[in-house]
């Protein structure tokens, strides 16, 4: 399965789990500054995504120099949501207001297990898109998140009852954006996307 970009929607096998396991450790600074570096504003050492398409910012590494050029571009008022593979110590100045586990799972393939056809998903649905995320509240979604990647939706008549996308590309990885779907009828169908 590949995404619009031509790149892996899994990761492959291919790709040596050394390599894989480190890109994964930051996955937001290598998207930022890899394939979704035209999304990205920030400056030296730290990158943003415009919150109306993801709520996540990202340093290279944990230097007193990375916070202050995530400070300098930091919305107003906005907090600085990192992904980062262990707890280190926060610079002056800057406050930890949350933390809690990521999970991330590496799949090599695919699986169907519904009979459910899920159809691409594009900027024309995302009243539809939008619609569904109020309804069931999956986490971070904008208005123009779908830009970060391929969406998938499985509609009951004219209504999108699940969907499921990528959210973060990272060098022949893609993150699976949190699934969402209506208690009735869309949890059965989820398995095809």
């Amino acid at each position: 399965m590949e995404s619009d970009s031509g790149e892996p929607a899994f990761i492959r096998h291919d790709t040596s789990r050394a390599m894989a396991i480190n890109l994964l450790d930051n996955p937001v600074w290598h998207a930022l500054t890899g394939s979704h570096r035209a999304h990205a504003f920030g400056c030296g050492e730290a990158r943003h995504y415009p919150r109306d398409i993801a709520p996540f910012s990202a340093i290279a590494e944990p230097s007193a120099q990375a916070y202050a050029d995530l400070a300098a571009d930091l919305p107003a008022n906005t907090e600085a949501r990192l992904f980062r593979p262990s707890v280190e110590s926060l610079p002056d100045g800057w406050e930890e207001i949350d933390r809690f586990p990521m999970l991330q799972m590496v799949a090599s393939g695919g699986s169907n297990g519904s009979d459910s056809v899920a159809s691409l998903l594009s900027m024309a649905d995302i009243a539809a898109m939008m619609d569904l995320v109020v309804a069931t509240k999956p986490g971070p979604f904008g208005p123009r998140t779908p830009l970060l990647g391929r969406y998938l939706g499985i509609w009951h008549g004219d209504r999108l009852v699940a969907m499921a996308g990528e959210r973060l590309r990272v060098l022949g990885t893609s993150s699976l954006a949190r699934s969402a779907c209506t208690p009735r009828r869309g949890a059965r169908d989820m398995p095809s996307l």
